[in-house]
């Protein structure tokens, strides 16, 4: 048991005991600004989803506390995913991308059987196109879980969807004007499968992918 102690305070034996996570909520909007929910505790993590179209791509703006995973800007969009670690006393509204045109997001809370202390990202695809995105593979199966697969896309014609997205989705949700966005998320606990992800052409294109692994 020293031993084991001398080794955590090296850095080299760190059990987390983060185990497994549940959703706990989802928020939409089709504003540049989401409110945060009630009920959240220390720990929590925090995903937004956040999507705008303009004359020519909004500002990239990541909300005060986040970290920015992936950044997609495109002629006239732009799609992001950010997540924050929850100290419990988030309140009011988290202000994300604006635009005169179109503006949505997509807030996720996820909380651990103890509380999260640390969000490793994967490297995130990304693609923004006035064509088809190309399909988007996840390589989630080396991930050490409990880890959350994500897609995410924007349809600047509106009522955009995922073409593909296997293995399926736990659940997706449409934002955003028009319901020109669209998120899907798909949480392991345990053995962690690769995903392909796509979207049809629906004129300005923007499509991301990846996972985030907690403990």
């Amino acid at each position: 048991m020293a031993l084991i102690g001398q080794m955590a305070m090296m850095g080299t034996y760190a059990p987390s005991g983060v185990t497994s996570v549940t959703l706990i909520s989802i928020t939409i909007t089709s504003a540049a600004t989401i409110a945060w929910p009630a009920g959240l505790q220390a720990g929590d993590v925090a995903v937004l989803a956040d999507a705008g179209s303009g004359i020519g791509a909004p500002a990239s703006v990541t909300p005060t506390g986040f970290t920015n995973v992936v950044d997609c800007p495109g002629v006239v969009h732009r799609l992001m995913v950010d997540y924050k670690i929850l100290d419990g006393t988030e309140a009011g509204n988290i202000m994300g991308i604006s635009s005169g045109i179109g503006a949505g997001k997509c807030l996720y809370i996820y909380r651990g059987n103890v509380p999260i202390t640390a969000v490793v990202p994967s490297t995130w695809n990304s693609e923004a196109t006035t064509g088809d995105p190309a399909p988007q593979t996840v390589l989630a199966s080396p991930g050490a879980p409990p880890l959350v697969v994500f897609g995410a896309n924007i349809g600047t014609n509106g009522n955009t969807t995922f073409s593909t997205a296997s293995p399926a989705f736990d659940a997706t949700e449409n934002f955003g004007s028009a319901n020109f966005a669209i998120a899907g998320y798909k949480i392991y606990n345990s053995s962690p499968a690769n995903h392909t992800i796509d979207m049809t052409d629906n004129n300005a294109n923007a499509l991301v992918s990846g996972y985030l692994q907690l403990s």
